[in-house]
């Protein structure tokens, strides 16, 4: 998602997302049509048609953005298929983006019914002497159609890439990812004031590594998840607010407020205002992907558990911190594969990702729980 609205609306409790896997879910898959064409009349149910979601934002109960996607990479590295913007209000509908080969948007999030952002990256294939290359991109949307926003980036454009982006205003927007390979600067991280992008110096004791998710309660309190380092924003700088165990990362963050931050990856973690401590989970050991908090005591997150001596299995995890339990999947949607969740309180849970029966490629699942049971959408 890029944006996930916490436990009530207008709260920042939000948390932002990459969709890690996505690619290894579609891999190998032709390219499919989108489920209408941009601009196009309304989609109605998204669950059941070709591809997969990749990020969900509420704005409000029912309005949401998310990024439709069939991109994958070949088995030669080269890319295929795209992605697009979708627009709940109250239907799905797509949303027309500039003409970019091979966009691959990661992340999406409003602020307000007429600003919202979505970035990721595109390729640029080769022609004549100049090499094939990957770029970042930016994509703002104020009501009409997408359009590209100048990002300071250069000498580091080629080869960089964007995975999240948090949206608190109009005038205050966040997105992080990726600086090329060769590059030392490491980290992007980058701030929209309204006007213009500025890039961040990145905080000192970092790491040469990335930024995989963005997480703002408010204009003074934000966080990134970096791998093996959680990062913290009180309204000046960026610092290393948390250093995981050797072996060990974050790579999804959600923050309900000062006192309240959760990030998940390797394990679970949690932040009360003093230290960050290592959550234990139900079900063993295991990777924690996306998550998202319905209310201030509580968290969802999607997991893969592996209990000693028996075969991983992936479920839901619902818990306080304390007490955890598995939220029930519908059976008729076989090997589910979630990349976002969002929630706009403890009756409106959104997972959004891919499901795929036997010798079938994905197919898109959107879900929301109202409390009671889930329902597609």
């Amino acid at each position: 998602m890029s944006r996930a609205r916490g436990w009530r609306i207008g709260c920042r409790s939000a948390l932002t997302v990459v969709a890690i896997g996505l690619g290894a879910a579609l891999s190998g898959m032709p390219a499919v049509a989108t489920p209408s064409q941009p601009g196009g009349p309304p989609i109605g149910h998204l669950t059941g048609k070709p591809g997969a979601v990749a990020s969900i934002s509420i704005l409000r109960q029912n309005e949401l953005w998310a990024i439709w996607s069939n991109f994958s990479f070949g088995r030669g590295g080269e890319p295929y298929g795209r992605t697009e913007p979708l627009h709940k209000d109250p239907t799905w509908l797509p949303s027309p983006t500039p003409s970019l080969r091979h966009l691959h948007l990661r992340s999406i999030a409003a602020s307000t019914s007429s600003d919202a952002w979505a970035v990721g990256g595109y390729y640029v294939p080769p022609s004549g002497l100049s090499d094939g290359h990957w770029l970042p991109v930016a994509l703002h949307w104020t009501g009409g159609e997408w359009a590209t926003s100048d990002l300071p980036l250069a000498p580091d454009a080629n080869g960089a890439d964007l995975y999240s982006v948090d949206a608190l205003s109009p005038t205050n927007v966040w997105a992080a990812g990726q600086a090329p390979d060769r590059s030392r600067s490491g980290m992007i991280l980058l701030h929209w004031t309204g006007t213009s992008w500025t890039r961040l110096p990145n905080p000192r004791g970092a790491g040469l590594d990335r930024v995989w998710a963005l997480s703002f309660d408010r204009a003074r309190d934000g966080w990134a998840a970096a791998g093996g380092s959680v990062l913290h924003w009180d309204g000046t700088t960026w610092a290393t607010a948390y250093t995981l165990p050797r072996r060990r990362s974050v790579q999804y963050v959600a923050a309900v407020s000062p006192t309240n931050v959760w990030a998940s990856g390797s394990g679970v973690y949690h932040y009360n205002g003093k230290r960050w401590t290592a959550v234990a989970t139900t079900g063993g050991r295991g990777w924690f992907g996306a998550l998202t908090t319905p209310s201030p005591r509580h968290v969802w997150v999607w997991s893969n558990l592996c209990p000693q001596h028996r075969r991983c299995q992936k479920v839901l995890l619902r818990g306080t911190g304390n007490t955890w339990g598995t939220v029930r999947m519908p059976t008729r949607y076989p090997n589910i594969e979630i990349s976002s969740l969002a929630s706009a309180g403890p009756r409106s849970v959104w997972v959004v990702g891919s499901y795929r029966a036997k010798h079938s490629r994905p197919h898109i699942l959107a879900l929301r729980w109202n409390g009671n049971h889930w329902r597609a959408s």
